[in-house]
């Protein structure tokens, strides 16, 4: 199970943050647009089968949106970006 996880990165004025599901995310909508405000671009991390509801949430935000998928033995896919 994954936790809420935010990364920073400085040089490219871009947060990445790892949700388990656009719920959890949209909990913290009001933190993200913050972010935002300043200039700082947000990505977030969601399980595949999450970013259909994920673009429905977060519509018209400039949030980027990465999908995750478990394919198993230990790799990890990643889609995107995807502009919310």
């Amino acid at each position: 199970m994954l936790t809420s996880t935010a990364v920073y990165l400085h040089e490219r004025k871009l947060v990445e943050w790892v949700f388990e599901s656009t719920k959890s995310a949209a909990d913290y909508a009001d933190i993200l647009k913050q972010i935002r405000k300043r200039g700082i671009d947000v990505g977030v991390v969601l399980p595949m089968p999450e970013l259909g509801r994920a673009h429905e949430e977060f519509w018209g935000t400039g949030l980027i949106l990465y999908g995750w998928i478990d394919r198993g033995f230990d790799v990890i896919r990643f889609t995107g970006p995807e502009v919310a």
